[in-house]
């Protein structure tokens, strides 16, 4: 599932492989998570973790991939043509459109954030929503029955994809079962505050887990139940009770991409595959918890094509 993360968000970005950068994400996927942990829980430390991580093997496997977004940069800048619209390709555009264009580090750094930052969480993500379809068979079949319907009235693209009530139910409800980032609401205090008999004191920072707030049952009846349904007639506005991409101005800026991603390569999947669950399989996923909320081990599930 990761490679094929990869592949999509590299297509989409900048329409190049990253296939020879694949070092730097299998590295980050064992150790990511433990290095940036303790920039979350020291924040006001954060000129020191600037300092060392310039000295970690993922910096060193990090350098040839912002190299190579730079390459491609400076062969757009010179002229050579994208294979179609990406990423890229508007950031220039804007860059040529602005009274104050963007820098070419401006340019790299933010093609370098959406691969980093699209890379593990989707990935995951998918992983967690494919375990629970096949160990929900009732509801994957009701998932396959309205992909196989829009794709026979409509076909399946973006304006399709986004139309389908019950795939945008499964995303949501997957997602708050199992929403990747665990720190992504962080606020600093403002004023002393007292919340629930909790005293905080001005400038605290405060970290809002999204899986507790999934998993409060006062939010959620049935919590730990997989009931994609009730999200088919939820009305999310204003609402801080599903918060996987955070909440605010500060929410992620990636949702919309990640959304369709995640929506897209789950609807290619169950389209052409039945899932399910091989018979040794956990009751219960085993979680390593830091940056990313990810299982612990890998997640076997058995592929049978559909006729």
């Amino acid at each position: 599932m990761y490679r094929q993360c990869l592949a999509f968000i590299s297509a989409v970005i900048l329409t190049f492989s990253t296939r020879r950068y694949e070092k730097f994400f299998k590295f980050l996927d064992i150790r990511y998570s433990r290095i940036v942990s303790f920039s979350f829980i020291f924040p006001e430390l954060e000129w020191i973790w600037k300092h060392l991580y310039r000295f970690t093997q993922l910096c060193q496997y990090e350098a040839p991939l912002v190299n190579g977004l730079s390459d491609v940069y400076d062969r757009r800048k010179s002229g050579e043509a994208a294979d179609s619209m990406d990423l890229l390709k508007l950031l220039l555009n804007k860059e040529n459109n602005e009274e104050k264009p963007l820098t070419k580090q401006q340019v790299v750094e933010n093609c370098f954030a959406f691969l980093l930052a699209g890379y593990e969480t989707t990935s995951t993500a998918l992983t967690f929503c494919t375990y629970l379809l096949a160990k929900h068979q009732d509801v994957q079949r009701k998932l396959y029955e309205e992909i196989a319907a829009t794709k026979e009235e409509k076909g399946l693209n973006f304006d399709t994809i986004h139309s389908m009530k019950y795939l945008d139910a499964v995303f949501k409800e997957s997602l708050r079962m199992y929403p990747p980032v665990i720190h992504f609401v962080n606020r600093v205090c403002l004023e002393d505050i007292t919340i629930n008999g909790q005293f905080i004191p001005k400038g605290t920072f405060v970290a809002v887990l999204p899986y507790t707030v999934h998993m409060n049952e006062e939010n959620w009846p049935r919590a730990k139940e997989f009931i994609p349904e009730r999200f088919l007639d939820w009305n999310d506005k204003g609402s801080l009770k599903w918060i996987p991409f955070g909440v605010g101005p500060r929410f992620c800026v990636g949702m919309r991409f990640a959304e369709m991603e995640f929506k897209m390569s789950l609807a290619r999947l169950i389209e052409r595959f039945e899932l399910k669950l091989p018979e040794n399989a956990q009751e219960m996923i085993p979680m390593v918890n830091g940056v990313i909320m990810r299982p612990k081990d890998p997640v076997n599930v058995i592929l049978n094509k559909r006729s």
